[in-house]
């Protein structure tokens, strides 16, 4: 087997990180990018799925279809006592 020629040249050793000034912090990579922010104090919130409302549902839809579901009832219930009194009226 013959060796191919690299492009960029022989093989280096990595370069060496300089020193870091804290002791408490490790050295950050040339390629890492750090953000250091202010902690604050977040309140911890309890979330339930009772505890938002719904935003696919419209509440003036919904009224209407209860009042036509409840109309519908009424209607419902009326054919029944009409049909019923008919009924007891063919005997």
């Amino acid at each position: 087997m013959t060796k191919r020629p690299l492009i960029k040249g022989p093989l280096r050793a990595p370069l060496s990180e300089p020193w870091n000034d804290s002791y408490t912090q490790a050295p950050t990579s040339k390629d890492e990018v750090k953000f250091s922010t202010k902690r604050t104090n977040v309140p911890v919130v309890e979330i339930t799925h009772e505890a938002f409302a719904q935003p696919f549902l419209n509440p003036p839809i919904i009224q209407e279809r209860i009042k036509d579901d409840r109309e519908w009832r009424i209607a419902q219930e009326r054919s029944k006592e009409q049909e019923a009194a008919s009924s007891s009226q063919g005997r």
